[in-house]
């Protein structure tokens, strides 16, 4: 007799996660619809200064054309929000910085505090994975 969801153990959080996503379909997703209407919004009232390409080139010049955060030189900087657009941050000039495109990817939507400190985005996305032991038994299912 199958055991139910609440009742099993699994060999991480993200297996976890992955059963709590299949037993719950169509509210993670709605959840996920609700969460990408807020965020349109939140983007379409965000507050955008016209940034120039002069400006940039006058912003990676200060940085000496190197990362804000690492200091690495690289010919693909990328613009990225010190205060994310996401909590309040505004698009323009005076909330940029260039940053190499592993501390922007890593940075994400964090505050730079939050990010040097190591704290987890306020944000989650599941990740698939498919791996779970029964309590009882303490052996693969299926």
């Amino acid at each position: 007799m199958p055991l139910s969801t609440a009742n099993r153990v699994y060999c991480s959080g993200r297996c976890s996660r992955h059963a709590y996503f299949e037993a719950n379909r169509e509210r993670v997703r709605s959840a996920k619809r609700r969460g990408n209407h807020q965020r349109r919004a939140m983007l379409a009232k965000a507050k955008r200064h016209k940034v120039t390409d002069r400006d940039l080139s006058r912003l990676w010049s200060r940085y000496g054309n190197s990362c804000a955060y690492c200091g690495e030189r690289t010919s693909s900087l990328q613009q990225e929000h010190v205060v994310p657009i996401s909590r309040g941050g505004v698009d323009g000039i005076g909330n940029l910085v260039p940053a190499c495109p592993n501390c922007n990817l890593v940075k994400g939507d964090r505050t730079v505090m939050e990010w040097r400190l190591g704290k987890k985005s306020p944000r989650y996305s599941p990740l698939p994975h498919t791996c779970e032991t029964d309590l009882v038994g303490g052996l693969p299912s299926g």
